[in-house]
């Protein structure tokens, strides 16, 4: 591979290899290696065309998913009873359901597609529970989604501090799938620059950070090396965060931070919680109280759009409630479809029922989990990571409509379940 094909192509195929590997003999490893490519470089295609160039990250889930049927055929590995998993299986039911009946209708192949990757997402708890015991998530776990969230805020600071020379590096990426066209995000003034990292979008960034920092806010509290490191981590995701200037990134990285604190100190968490609140309701006469609160509740264009995305969706689910539109486009001329919110976005693709599946197992995980942060460090960094995911996907629809993204949930909602459960 690295005599035929471009650098950036050749590493692709040498993660493909790698992980193919790992799901076939060590599925464990290579759902570490799945969250780990999910943070880090979810962009990578497989290098070589046969027919298609498809993600290596739904590769590598296809595979991951075919070697878990085996294991359940065999009797190696038994499907986990649990009432919150049986209604993540619903929810993936669900979508390939939506996917199949707007299939004849509009025959689009790219929606069928983006049905099939989102529903092998929804299998990512179960996987997690069939395969990782409690041990294997607090060894290994944190390091995995710390050490990858670091890593992706160094790259996002430094290409976005780079300027003109950070987007010639990502363009030279196109070969491994990285978009090359339109790489530069902006606010809507068009002038101020947001930062990317290897994820594309900013809002992808900041989601993607919101949920790695309580897992680095929860390890300084073990020994001083680890302090050091794990200090070091969060001033990089901080600062990485900040530069994507994403409200919603910035108010679930805020809950998350509250979650962590108030689970072992009650008042500091509370106190903090209202003097954010009243940071953003209070106006400020000047510096970076102003400017945070100006850029966290101040209307501007995109609010506006955003009041116009959650009117139309309105129409949207009215109009197809049941199973919604498919993931292709509207259905309907008078009809716009893309709504900034994750359970909309849901109701619109694949019905109110699927939306009400997919919040049900998020808020049921919380609920179950939140007992146990008070007294397990590990179980409080994944509400906490929960509720970065929750808050955020009030303003967001990435979390269910990036393969990725979905992975990442989906892992996070699959390590909470056994953290709870072995530890309960």
């Amino acid at each position: 591979m690295a005599a035929r094909l471009q650098p950036a192509a050749a590493v692709a195929g040498g993660v493909l290899i790698v992980g193919a590997l790992a799901a076939a003999r060590r599925p464990p490893l290579a759902l570490a290696g799945l969250v780990a490519l999910a943070i880090l470089a979810p962009f990578l295609i497989v290098p070589v065309r046969i027919g298609a160039q498809p993600p290596v990250i739904a590769v590598l889930l296809a595979l991951l998913i075919a070697a878990s049927a085996v294991a359940v055929v065999r009797g190696s590995r038994a499907l986990p009873r649990d009432r919150i998993l049986i209604v993540q299986g619903v929810y993936l039911l669900l979508i390939l359901l939506a996917t199949g009946i707007a299939l004849p209708v509009s025959g689009d192949v790219e929606a069928l597609q983006t049905g099939l990757k989102l529903s092998m997402a929804a299998a990512v708890p179960l996987l997690v529970v069939m395969w990782l015991p409690r041990a294997s998530i607090a060894r290994h776990g944190q390091l995995v989604i710390v050490g990858a969230g670091a890593v992706q805020a160094v790259l996002a600071v430094g290409l976005h501090l780079a300027g003109d020379a950070g987007i010639r590096f990502l363009s030279a990426l196109s070969p491994a799938g990285y978009p090359a066209s339109e790489i530069q995000r902006y606010l809507p003034d068009q002038v101020t620059p947001r930062a990317t990292g290897l994820l594309v979008d900013p809002n992808v960034l900041g989601v993607t950070l919101a949920m790695v920092l309580p897992f680095a806010m929860v390890g300084c509290t073990e020994s001083a090396r680890r302090f050091a490191l794990q200090a070091a981590a969060i001033g990089l995701i901080a600062a990485a965060l900040m530069l994507t200037l994403s409200r919603g990134a910035w108010v679930g990285a805020a809950v998350a931070g509250v979650v962590v604190i108030a689970s072992t100190r009650p008042r500091l968490g509370a106190g903090l919680a209202l003097a954010g609140a009243l940071g953003l309701v209070v106006p400020w006469p000047g510096g970076l109280g102003e400017a945070i609160r100006a850029a966290v509740v101040q209307r501007d264009l995109s609010d506006a759009l955003r009041l116009g995305e959650l009117q139309e969706a309105t129409r949207v689910i009215g109009r197809y409630p049941w199973f919604g539109v498919g993931y292709g486009a509207s259905p309907d001329a008078d009809m716009f479809v893309g709504v900034s919110n994750t359970w909309l976005w849901i109701a619109e693709r694949a019905g109110v029922l699927a939306a009400a599946t997919a919040l049900g197992v998020v808020v049921a995980t919380v609920l179950r989990a939140v007992r146990s942060i008070g007294s397990d460090p590990l179980a409080r960094a994944c509400v906490a990571g929960l509720a970065a995911l929750l808050a955020a996907s009030m303003v967001d629809h990435h979390l269910a409509s990036f393969q990725h993204l979905a992975v990442l949930g989906g892992a996070l909602l699959g390590a909470t379940l056994v953290v709870v459960r072995r530890s309960a």
